[in-house]
């Protein structure tokens, strides 16, 4: 636990750059992130997800900067207002409340829909386009590269795939 995570956080020395080995035959590395972020289709995707997600922040930042405006402003009115009108007041902005959280989940929903169908759209031109490399490469074995501490670079196929992803 305690003492592991000391060890890890700790700074490896510098040190000589390692001399991987040949690489072995049938085994590939593939970095699936970076495949989606270095493809067109990926990159695209990203700038549409990411405007999404401003354009989204942007009006629910407007929407709840108009409730809190009407709050404080019906605070300031209380004293000058009969109690029943002042409820009646109370009761509709405690609505605007829950109408505002309401819309922000379903806006959270919906950025969260969006996510998946695009992930499920790159996955349709990403698994074709490793599927011809991993056949072209003669891979016997594909593991994620982000999970390896160093490999020979012939053994990553992540370029290959961009390249395939891009031409689709």
């Amino acid at each position: 636990g305690a003492a592991s995570a000391g060890v890890a956080s700790a700074q490896a020395p510098a040190g000589p750059t390692p001399t991987y080995g040949e690489p072995i035959k049938g085994l590939c590395l593939f970095g699936q992130a970076q495949a989606i972020a270095l493809s067109k289709v990926g990159s695209s995707a990203s700038t549409q997800l990411s405007q999404f997600e401003k354009d989204t922040e942007a009006e629910l930042k407007s929407q709840y900067a108009a409730i809190l405006a009407d709050d404080k402003a019906l605070s300031g009115q209380k004293a000058s207002m009969p109690d029943a009108e002042f409820q009646a007041k109370v009761a509709q902005l405690r609505q605007r409340y829950a109408d505002f959280t309401s819309t922000r989940t379903a806006k959270s929903n919906q950025l969260s829909q969006t996510r998946k169908d695009a992930l499920a759209e790159i996955a349709k031109i990403m698994i074709p386009a490793m599927s011809a490399t991993i056949s072209d490469r003669h891979c016997a074995a594909v593991f994620e590269r982000n999970g390896a501490y160093g490999f020979v670079p012939t053994m990553d196929i992540t370029a290959d795939v961009v390249g395939r992803m891009d031409a689709a």
